[in-house]
């Protein structure tokens, strides 16, 4: 686009794009007051109008709106309003400074919509359908066709997920496989989705939580998202639940661990992460995708038998990944364990 193209298209945005009218008698006021050597009245600009334009059908009640609507735009000065005739002016820094007036409202107004469309962008993106869907379908059909997978954006729409789809429907007989590859999205909701996992456990439910070992370093993030009193009273509610007879084990495997990012109940859905930043991922029913379903399952269940157990094996986790009884997560499960035990930290 060119320079002259692009000042079209801007006095165009500002209100000067159709309708030259203003411009016109703008360009009225500047030589008639060039000419005569002072401000000038409407009758003045109505004549220098008229010998620019001399076929123009132009009246006085319209060149008065004009000049009006004109000062209101800050692009002409009033000289004397108390007069009789009110005089007109405008040179260089009145249109500066009206052009400038106009291109703040304008700006402003493109903000407010701008805002508008994004909060619409939000809601739309967030909007769950399935439920549509399923109302759409008990609508058309005796028998109910949930959705079988669901694109999930943000870490609001994971946690909604995989909470009501995997933990939530948890109970006896079932089993609850997560792998986490990394922490860093998920400290924020962590102490929540510890709560959900043990609930699934408390109603029944086996759970394998598989961590990979950088987990044993990464002090500064697990502090943050779990203060070592509430991870002390998970690490007992743990113990607790396996004393009890409780199928629970969390293990430490190999940084290079070849699974996924994932959390599934039994083998009929899970929720898969696909990306961190934005933070994206999926979740998959067996009926949409059985192949795909079946393989992580199969991967996490290799690097489960390979991996360490943080409660049955600790001094094997000790030897295996060195420095990690000095990290957070160990400490504080050791620290919980020997208070349990009565013995004195």
């Amino acid at each position: 686009m060119s320079s002259r193209e692009r000042l079209e298209k801007s006095l165009d945005m500002l209100g000067f794009g159709h309708d030259r009218r203003a411009l016109s008698v703008l360009r009225a006021i500047m030589n008639v007051q060039s000419s005569l050597q002072h401000p000038v009245d409407a009758l003045e600009v109505y004549d220098g109008l008229l010998q620019v334009e001399p076929g123009a059908h132009l009246t006085r009640t319209w060149v008065r709106k004009v000049l009006e609507a004109l000062v209101n735009m800050r692009m002409v000065m009033v000289e004397s309003d108390t007069a009789h005739r009110k005089k007109y002016s405008a040179d260089a820094n009145t249109i500066v400074t009206g052009l400038e007036e106009l291109k703040h409202q304008t700006l402003t107004r493109l903000e407010t919509r701008r805002r508008f469309l994004r909060e619409e962008l939000s809601l739309l993106s967030s909007a769950d359908f399935s439920h549509v869907a399923r109302s759409l379908t008990r609508r058309t059909k005796n028998s109910r066709d949930p959705p079988r997978s669901r694109l999930l954006k943000g870490l609001e729409a994971y946690r909604e997920m995989t909470n009501r789809e995997i933990y939530g429907r948890a109970g006896a007989g079932n089993t609850i496989r997560v792998a986490r590859l990394w922490l860093g999205p998920f400290m924020s909701s962590v102490l929540e989705a510890i709560d959900e996992l043990l609930s699934a456990v408390e109603r029944g439910a086996e759970l394998q939580f598989c961590l990979t070992a950088d987990v044993l370093t990464q002090d500064d993030l697990l502090a943050t998202g779990m203060p070592e009193t509430k991870l002390a009273e998970s690490f007992a509610r743990v113990a607790k639940l396996r004393k009890e007879g409780a199928r629970i084990d969390v293990r430490i495997c190999s940084p290079n661990a070849r699974t996924y990012h994932f959390s599934s109940l039994n083998d009929e859905s899970m929720v898969i992460l696909l990306s961190e930043n934005p933070l994206a991922a999926t979740w998959v029913s067996r009926s949409f995708n059985p192949d795909f379903v079946e393989s992580a399952i199969a991967s996490f269940d290799h690097t489960w038998e390979q991996s360490i157990s943080l409660f049955d094996s600790p001094q094997r986790l000790i030897e295996r990944f060195p420095g990690s009884e000095s990290g957070y997560l160990v400490s504080t499960m050791v620290g919980s364990q020997k208070r349990m035990e009565g013995k004195k930290v």
